[in-house]
């Protein structure tokens, strides 16, 4: 079996759980620390390993791990990532790098597999400056990288952090020898339809100013790309995500081909045949693709302005292995066949009337459960029989 990615695969573990409390984070702000949801799986960590092997996705592929919460919190996952590597695959592990033992939990570990381990490191630079973490954060990643795994800093940049900008250069140039990469901080506009994924704004605002400054301090190609891709309508671009790339649900194996999408198969049911999606050509579910900057390098746009591959778009001295760079410097467009403008038309068509027929499923579950709430409710009250 040829070395080489042949599937985009996001992984979502369930629940919460964090032990940072971001000022921007939607969960840890809505909800205080008693109803935060603890990861609970359906199936045994046996079976979530065996579903993603080598052989039946028929090659390797580029696994990025990530959470509502902090991904490591959970026992299940340190060994699920081991798992995966054991059968070769690239895992990008999305960590705020701060929980000590579960790092060194996870690079106890063979270096033949760690060398194609990506841990992504969030920098939440006022959090980890509020718990006194930011000496944990960059020697956890210096451990990492001792091991030959790779890893690097990810900042969004939101208006609360441009004070601190050269203070975290700074400190990353001291710490690792290199800059973070970085994104602008997104936003849904929630005056615009968001049926149709609504639209899309920065904080702060991506004038050329703005993107000249990080341009010339931070050099992230990964920053490069989203910056490119935020006028992009996906819903315009012919996309093969669910073909080439697809999402799983670690607690019970939904997959989806996108972020968004709803669930089409059971992907920890027979474990000897992959499901097979369609791609979702341009009914995409969300706003814009300028944060899958992976899928956008990797080529699931084909009509779309290219950027980067993925492999070049990350690579930054010292801190990513060449065997990883040289894994994800492709684009499926070298060797996969891409439809026709006939075949696109009915896919398009057939995905379309797919989401409408849900729709109207999930509209009449929410109405009949209403419904049913009101009646025993009128029923107990005595006002009907």
């Amino acid at each position: 079996m040829e070395d080489k990615i042949v599937k985009t695969i996001t992984v979502f573990v369930p629940g919460s759980m964090c032990n940072l409390r971001c000022h921007y984070c939607y969960v840890s702000q809505c909800l205080d620390e008693s109803h935060l949801e603890k990861p609970s799986y359906d199936y045994p960590l046996e079976t979530m390993i065996k579903a993603f092997s080598k052989k039946r996705l028929g090659g390797l592929a580029e696994i990025t791990v990530i959470s509502n919460g902090e991904t490591l919190m959970d026992d299940t996952i340190i060994p699920f990532i081991h798992g995966l590597l054991k059968e070769g695959h690239v895992v990008t592990l999305v960590t705020n790098l701060t929980l000590n033992n579960k790092i060194d939990q996870l690079l106890d570990f063979p270096q033949e597999y760690l060398k194609r381990l990506i841990v992504k490191g969030s920098l939440h630079w006022l959090e980890l400056k509020r718990t006194n973490k930011v000496d944990d954060y960059f020697n956890n990643m210096k451990k990492v990288l001792s091991k030959g795994a790779s890893s690097y800093p990810f900042l969004v940049l939101s208006e609360d952090y441009m004070k601190y900008v050269d203070e975290i250069l700074e400190t990353c140039k001291e710490k690792i020898g290199t800059t973070p990469h970085c994104t602008p901080n997104f936003t849904f506009d929630e005056k615009t339809d968001l049926k149709r994924g609504g639209a899309i704004k920065t904080s702060p605002e991506c004038t050329k100013e703005f993107v000249d400054y990080v341009d010339k301090n931070f050099d992230s190609r990964i920053f490069d790309a989203c910056v490119k891709y935020i006028d992009i309508d996906p819903k315009k671009t012919f996309c093969y995500a669910g073909d080439w790339s697809f999402n799983v649900s670690l607690k019970d194996g939904a997959m989806k081909k996108c972020h968004g999408c709803k669930p089409e198969a059971n992907f920890y049911e027979n474990l000897d045949k992959l499901p097979k999606l369609s791609p979702i050509g341009t009914n995409c579910q969300i706003a814009s693709c300028t944060l899958q900057y992976n899928f956008v390098a990797q080529g699931l746009l084909p009509d779309a302005p290219q950027v980067d591959t993925y492999g070049k778009m990350i690579a930054k001295p010292g801190i990513i292995n060449d065997e990883v760079v040289n894994l994800l410097d492709f684009r499926y467009t070298d060797d996969h066949r891409q439809l026709s403008k006939k075949e696109q038309e009915k896919i398009n068509k057939k995905v379309n009337e797919f989401y409408e027929l849900s729709d109207h499923r999930y509209k009449y579950k929410i109405m009949y459960k209403i419904w049913k709430y009101l009646d025993s409710k009128l029923k107990r009250k005595g006002i009907i029989r």
